[in-house]
């Protein structure tokens, strides 16, 4: 074997881990209090109906459920400090909550309020507002169901306007678009979405399309959604990665391959990277965030390849970093970089079937950049 020079190497097991928040509390109608996780009973997604409104509500932005008997309806607090109620416990079951002792399940008629150890965020600076017909107005981004482009036809003309160029949908007889160059007055060609829905940085909020009076835009804004997929490259200090990305509303699921061809004294040698991360946004959703800190933890491994004889080794990546992302400036692109701390436990060669595990134990800091194309 001291003719090897093998590096390691690693098959890995990509991430894909539930953080586990503790401190959420439940307070009981007659005074009781619990404090711990809770495991069951508050849904990953609020649906409200908050008058004319359809609300989704991430539960991971979630800062308070306060449930009232009389009538029974739910109040929800957000992080961003919108408030929004409906009668949500009628379609909630118990909660069950896990303490340093068990596990406490509580039929929601007996739950008084529930609240998250989450903390409170600026409201963001959204580019869209659609204008209900009973004068209330809405903000967000406006979701990729609503079309590219709509058709209006002046006297037997039909011009075919980009939503990116304009800066308001105006809803009527005769319809009015406003765009960065003219005003077209006319009759809408096109059938658009029965609801106008828009993103924010807790869920989504959609209106039916006959509540709406006006649409209000930001010209040349990207087309780009707080969730979604990406594709793109980074740099693990010298090593190049093709990466995927998976985007929810406050965590990115990171996926990366490498491959090379080493050269050796007694030939080459194939060497195959792995890694999968998960980070958390600190800042909330990209969209409202165009500069956003950022924690993670990842696998990260290395499999060497030669003629019978593989040898991997399969790491931790703990890392920080910065992601800045271009859809305010009308591009859908994010650059991102910061430090890793690897660390390396054990060696494994594989011989003819036969396999041996060494402890190696190397760690060290790190850094990485990249660019990611989002859709």
């Amino acid at each position: 074997m001291g003719r090897f020079r093998l590096v390691y190497v690693g098959v890995v097991v990509l991430l894909a881990i539930s953080p586990l928040v503790a401190g959420d509390t439940v307070k009981t109608v007659d005074g009781r209090v619990y404090e711990g996780t809770i495991v069951g009973g508050i849904p990953e997604r609020l649906e409200m109906q908050d008058v004319q409104v359809e609300v989704t509500i991430q539960r991971d932005a979630v800062i308070a459920l306060h449930f009232m008997p009389e009538p029974e309806m739910t109040r929800v607090r957000v992080q961003t400090g919108e408030i929004f109620e409906d009668s949500l416990p009628l379609r909630l079951g118990p909660v069950t909550i896990r303490t340093d002792s068990g596990e406490t399940e509580i039929p929601i008629a007996q739950v008084q309020q529930v609240t998250f150890p989450r903390r409170e965020q600026d409201r963001p600076d959204y580019p869209d507002t659609v204008h209900l017909a009973d004068g209330r107005s809405i903000e967000g981004r406006l979701a990729r169901s609503f079309p590219d482009s709509v058709r209006i036809e002046e006297s037997g003309i039909t011009s075919s306007v980009r939503t990116d160029s304009m800066a308001s949908l105006e809803f009527g007889d005769p319809a009015v678009i406003v765009t960065t160059d003219r005003t077209y007055e006319g009759t809408l060609v096109d059938t658009l979405p029965p609801n106008v829905e828009l993103e924010t940085s807790f869920g989504s909020m959609a209106v039916a399309l006959g509540d709406v009076e006006r649409i209000t835009l930001t010209p040349g804004r990207a087309s780009y959604s707080a969730t979604g997929l990406g594709i793109g490259g980074k740099l693990l200090r010298s090593v190049p990665f093709l990466i995927g990305n998976l985007r929810t509303s406050a965590f990115d699921f990171e996926l990366g391959v490498s491959a090379s061809t080493m050269g050796l004294s007694t030939g080459s040698v194939t060497a195959l990277w792995f890694a999968g991360s998960m980070r958390y946004r600190l800042a909330g959703a990209l969209a409202s965030a165009p500069v956003t800190p950022y924690v993670g933890v990842g696998a990260i491994g290395l499999t060497i390849l030669e003629e019978g004889i593989t040898a991997s080794a399969l790491g931790t990546d703990l890392g920080l970093g910065i992601e800045a992302h271009g859809a305010s400036l009308g591009l859908p692109v994010a650059l991102f970089g910061g430090l890793d701390y690897i660390f390396f436990g054990d060696l494994t060669v594989s011989i003819g079937g036969i396999s041996l595990s060494v402890p190696i134990g190397i760690s060290g800091f790190s850094w990485h950049v990249g660019l990611r194309w989002d859709f």
